[in-house]
């Protein structure tokens, strides 16, 4: 029987976590509130998408008819003949669950959740349909009550949207997800054994920091133009994003306490402000591969201020090598991704800074040199200036001496 699963699934499921979590049995209870969509009513659209039912796909929802209370009683009654006991989530499901005042969705989602063994709500919506107050309460609700949010992506290829009549387009469902939230994404595949090895301590990591971070995963092999997008190469690999910019990432965590170090420090430099000019480095070393990191060391050791950028982690190509056996001592050899943290650690020592970006050009010319980076892992708010908040990031490293 596999780990973290009941029925033998291959990787970590719903269920399982539930149960683990309130050692009980969760069920959803589908209710229909009423509510129509931006893509029915003529706001986006008219029809709605062409996989849609009449019923707004919640055909397995309570009668309109009735209050919300009256429909979890009725179907909860019907599900009380396969599961006698349980817990429940309120399953908010035909057309769009948050298409609505604040005030209506308040009264709507507390009604059911002062029920009797009902743990958590389940909203299902669009991401061109949530207002930022209604994110606001959300974030609070979630304090107190299981609360998950379905976006509804389907495809993030705009012809196949234009087909299937979705009526709003992978930009607002990134928007939507990078709307002020601080987001922890995890890129993971069901064929990575290291994968399912973090799922305890990610799923520990999660609770802890429920207030903070909004965790959710990608599946590679259903997402591979996404896994491209961000330049994944290895899984498990972590990202913290904030308002569309990435603030961080990790690779193959090795340890919980690892897992929370990493956010820890990269919530810790978000909240640093952008100081122009603030801090002058003497050299940059672009690439964190075994000739960066001497580089780095001998510049450390002269006495230089030294930071090394790196877009993938430290070792640089070296992290993805399984064994490295002709590096002198080591008498059984090594990974590259251990290698890469000890050079790293090793230049610590001297007051070497690695920050994990992509650079895409340099300027040389002029008397403060620029590196122009697509994302930064730490954010360089203590070097930058001129900072746009656009696709990239432009981070000035201004030299006082180039060698």
């Amino acid at each position: 029987m596999f780990q973290y699963s009941l029925d033998n699934k291959r990787y970590h499921t719903l269920n399982y976590h539930y149960k683990e979590k309130y050692h009980d049995k969760v069920i959803k209870v589908s209710l229909n509130a009423g509510f129509t969509c931006p893509n029915i009513d003529g706001k986006v659209g008219y029809g709605g998408c062409i996989y849609c039912s009449k019923s707004g796909s919640g055909d397995f929802g309570g009668d309109i008819s009735k209050s919300l209370s009256e429909q979890f009683d009725e179907i909860k009654d019907k599900l009380s003949k396969k599961w006698p006991r349980g817990k429940y989530i309120a399953y908010f499901q035909a057309h769009t669950n948050t298409y609505a005042p604040l005030s209506v969705l308040k009264e709507k989602y507390e009604s059911v959740l002062k029920k009797d063994n009902v743990i958590g709500i389940a909203i299902a919506t669009r991401p061109d349909a949530i207002e930022d107050e209604v994110l606001d309460y959300l974030e609070e609700l979630n304090k107190n009550t299981d609360v998950t949010v379905e976006l509804g992506l389907q495809t993030i290829h705009e012809d196949t949207a234009k087909l299937i009549n979705r009526c709003h387009s992978l930009n607002q469902f990134e928007e939507m997800v990078h709307s002020g939230k601080t987001v922890l994404v995890e890129f993971s595949a069901p064929w990575c054994v290291y994968c399912r090895r973090l799922a305890p301590s990610l799923e520990s990591v999660a609770e802890e920091y429920k207030d903070t971070l909004v965790f959710t995963a990608v599946n590679i092999d259903d997402e591979p133009e996404l896994a491209e997008a961000e330049a994944i190469e290895v899984v498990p690999t972590l990202l913290i994003y904030h308002s569309g910019q990435t603030l961080g990432s990790i690779v193959a965590p090795e340890s919980r306490t690892q897992l929370v170090a990493f956010i820890e420090e990269t919530l810790q430099h978000r909240t640093q402000e952008v100081n122009n000019a603030q801090h002058i480095y003497d050299m940059i070393v672009v690439g964190g591969g075994p000739g960066g990191y001497t580089a780095a060391l001998y510049a450390a050791r002269a006495g230089m201020d030294t930071v090394v950028l790196e877009k993938l982690s430290a070792g640089g190509q070296m992290a993805l090598t399984e064994q490295i056996d002709n590096y002198p001592g080591f008498e059984d050899g090594i990974d590259g991704f251990s290698l890469g943290e000890k050079m790293k650690r090793g230049t610590e020592r001297f007051g070497v800074e690695t920050k994990l970006t992509e650079v895409l050009s340099l300027e040389l010319s002029g008397s403060v040199k620029k590196a122009k980076v697509s994302t930064t892992a730490q954010p360089v708010t203590e070097c930058s200036i001129g900072t746009k908040r656009l696709s990239s990031q432009e981070v000035a490293i201004p030299l006082r001496r180039m060698r």
